[in-house]
C-alpha cells in the first residue's frame, strides 16, 4: 500500500507519555500506511517522563512534550498575556460570550489566553505558523482543548485540512461551569468537528447553531481480543474500570455492591485521587462481598483480564460521559453493561445488552435495578453475552472506526 504525498501531524494531550489513551496505538499504525509521515506532538508529560515502548512504522515520529504538566495559572499576573497582537481577538470573545458575567468564566478565558500565547510563541510551532501553502499537511487534534486553541491561527497561515475530535470534558461546557473558551472561533476554522458520539454531534449543532461547521461522528472503537470465560461459579463477578475521580462516582458503586444480598466479587480496574472515598465505603464489608483492586492497566491488559476471567457484568455510574472506551472494552468481551444513561452511552447499550438507569436515582433505587438486572442476566446469560458482543461489532469495532477516520483525513 503506497503512502500519499501528505504529512499528518497529530496533537495529543500527553500520548504516548502519561497514562492511558493507548487505544491510539493501532490508529496511528494504520494511518501510517496512508501518509508520507506522521508526527505526534504531545502537550505535556503528565507525570510520565518516558514514552511508552511502542514500535511504530519508520515514518512515525514523536516530539517531546512542551510541559511537565499543564501551565500554572496566577490570575493576578497572567492578565499580561492579553497584551499581544491578538488582543482584539481575545476581547471579541470577552464581549460576545459575556465573560464579565462570571468570575469562573473569566478565569477560564484568561487561562486559555495564556495557553494560546504560550503555544504560538513556542519554538516547536515556529515552522508550523509560517504563512504559505500547507496543502501537503493534515492537522489532527485528538482533543478539542489545549493545543486546539491554535487552530484559528493555523487556518490563517494556510492549512486547509484541520480535524479535531471532541470527547466529553473538551466538549460539554457544563463540565467547565458553562463556558468552553474560544469554542466558536475553533469550530469556525475546523474542516471537521468529529464528536465521538451522536449525542456529542447533536450537542455541537444545538449549542452553536449559527456556526458553519462540518460536524460528524467518528467513534473510537476497541480491538476484539477475546470473549470472557463461561465458567460455573457460586458468585456474581462485577467489574468496573475508571479513574477514581468525582465524575466517575466509584464510591457509589462500592456503596451499592456491598448491599447485594448474595455472593459477589467486585473488581475495580483503575486508580485516582478519590480512592479514599471508596476505601471508606468498604471499611465494613459483609462476608458475601469480595473486593479486588488491581490498579491501573493498559488497554490490552484490561481486555486480556476480561478474556481470562469469568465476568458477569460491567458497571458504570458516571454522571457525565462521551462514549466510554471502558464500556466498549466490556462489550467486546461479551460482558453486559449496567450503566447510568448519560452522554452517548445509550448509542451502544440497550436493554438487549444491558440496562441503563437515571443518574439521579438514589443508591437504594440503583441497587434495586441492579439486582433486577442480575436476575434477568442469570436466567439467560449466553443471550446477554452474545447481544453485548453483537453491539460491539455493530458500533465499536476499532478497525471500522479507524477506517472511517482515515477516509475523513485523506478526503
Amino acid at each position: 500500500m503506497g503512502h500519499s504525498k501528505k504529512k499528518l501531524i497529530i496533537f495529543t494531550n500527553s500520548y504516548p507519555y502519561g497514562n492511558g489513551y493507548n487505544w491510539l496505538d493501532p490508529e496511528i499504525e494504520y494511518l501510517s500506511s496512508f501518509f508520507k509521515s506522521i508526527t505526534i506532538m504531545p502537550y505535556a508529560y503528565e507525570g510520565n517522563q518516558q514514552a511508552r515502548h511502542i514500535t511504530f512504522s519508520e515514518n512515525v515520529f514523536i516530539d517531546k512534550p512542551l510541559l511537565d504538566n499543564d501551565l500554572p495559572f496566577n490570575i493576578k499576573k497572567d492578565w499580561i498575556y492579553i497584551l499581544s497582537p491578538r488582543i482584539f481577538f481575545y476581547f471579541a470573545e470577552f464581549f460576545k460570550e459575556q465573560i464579565f458575567s462570571s468570575s469562573y468564566w473569566f478565569k477560564g478565558w484568561l487561562q486559555a489566553i495564556k495557553k494560546t500565547e504560550f503555544l504560538l510563541k513556542s519554538k516547536r510551532y515556529k515552522s508550523l505558523l509560517l504563512p504559505g501553502n500547507h496543502n501537503d499537511t493534515v492537522l489532527y487534534f485528538y482533543w478539542g482543548n489545549n493545543q486546539s486553541l491554535m487552530v484559528p491561527f493555523l487556518k490563517k497561515v494556510g492549512y486547509e485540512k484541520i480535524l479535531s475530535r471532541f470527547h466529553g470534558y473538551d466538549l460539554y461546557k457544563e463540565r467547565l461551569g458553562g463556558y468552553q473558551p474560544f469554542r466558536r472561533p475553533l469550530l469556525k476554522t475546523l474542516s471537521t468537528a468529529a464528536a465521538i458520539s451522536s449525542y456529542g454531534e447533536t450537542y455541537l449543532k444545538k449549542e452553536y447553531p449559527n456556526v458553519d461547521v462540518k460536524a460528524l461522528v467518528l467513534r473510537l472503537g476497541v480491538k476484539d481480543i477475546g470473549r470472557t470465560q463461561n465458567t460455573n461459579k457460586n458468585y456474581v463477578h462485577i467489574v468496573s474500570c475508571a479513574r477514581i475521580i468525582r465524575l466517575k462516582r466509584v464510591e457509589r458503586i462500592a456503596s451499592i455492591i456491598k448491599k447485594i444480598p448474595y455472593p459477589v466479587k467486585w473488581t475495580h480496574i483503575g486508580d485516582g485521587g478519590y480512592k479514599y472515598l471508596v476505601d471508606k465505603e468498604l471499611e465494613q464489608l459483609p462476608d458475601n462481598v469480595n473486593v479486588e483492586f488491581p490498579g491501573w492497566m493498559e488497554a490490552d491488559e484490561v481486555q486480556k483480564y476480561y478474556a481470562e476471567n469469568s465476568i458477569d457484568l460491567f458497571i458504570s455510574l458516571s454522571d457525565s460521559e462521551g462514549i466510554p472506551v471502558s464500556i466498549m472494552e466490556a462489550l467486546a468481551a461479551g460482558i453486559p453493561v449496567f450503566s447510568t444513561d448519560v452522554g452517548g452511552i445509550s448509542e451502544i447499550v440497550d436493554d438487549t445488552s444491558g440496562t441503563l438507569v437515571s443518574p439521579n436515582l438514589s443508591d437504594d433505587q440503583i441497587l434495586e435495578k441492579l439486582i433486577e438486572f442480575i436476575e434477568k442476566y442469570q436466567s439467560k446469560p449466553k443471550v446477554y453475552q452474545n447481544n453485548a458482543y453483537q453491539r460491539f461489532l455493530e458500533k465499536c469495532d476499532q478497525q471500522k472506526c479507524i477506517q472511517a477516520l482515515k477516509d475523513e483525513l485523506i478526503q
